[in-house]
């Protein structure tokens, strides 16, 4: 997007009022960094004091993120001036590619989990397992 482009005022309010945001899964730089790098939104999301995470994707999306694993799009995302609190990745990820995503989260002050939100063959994230991760590591709500 152009640096000037506005955001929907909204979409503004929806990212400070949230109790989690969820970043991902999906097209790196097409879908996910596209919003981010919005002025006012990247704004909401840095003011936030948590519960902003990034799902990472399950495998590249070619030819997008051809070769890049969690690890690279946690740092892409970063990179890119997106505060992240956690780091969702599945339990399925291939241990060199944990190991590497848990190197950088350390680092760079991310929380990262890691559950089984993939499905069997890793084609796509399973709905309810997502569901019950991200659910997980929302904030908690303040009784009445």
């Amino acid at each position: 997007p152009p640096p000037d482009a506005p955001a929907d005022p909204e979409a503004v309010a929806a990212i400070r009022e949230a109790d989690q945001v969820v970043l991902g899964p999906g097209s790196l730089y097409t879908s996910v960094l596209a919003a981010c790098v919005v002025r006012e939104l990247s704004e909401a999301l840095a003011g936030r004091a948590g519960g902003t995470v990034l799902v990472c994707n399950l495998r590249p999306q070619e030819p997008e993120t051809a070769g890049m694993d969690a690890a690279d799009l946690l740092r892409a995302v970063l990179d890119h001036g997106v505060r992240v609190h956690a780091a969702l990745v599945d339990a399925a990820a291939p241990d060199g590619e944990r190991r590497a995503v848990e190197a950088l989260a350390a680092t760079a002050g991310v929380e990262l989990a890691v559950a089984p939100v993939g499905l069997e063959d890793r084609a796509a994230h399973d709905p309810v397992a997502l569901g019950e991760a991200l659910h997980a590591l929302a904030p908690a709500r303040p009784g009445p």
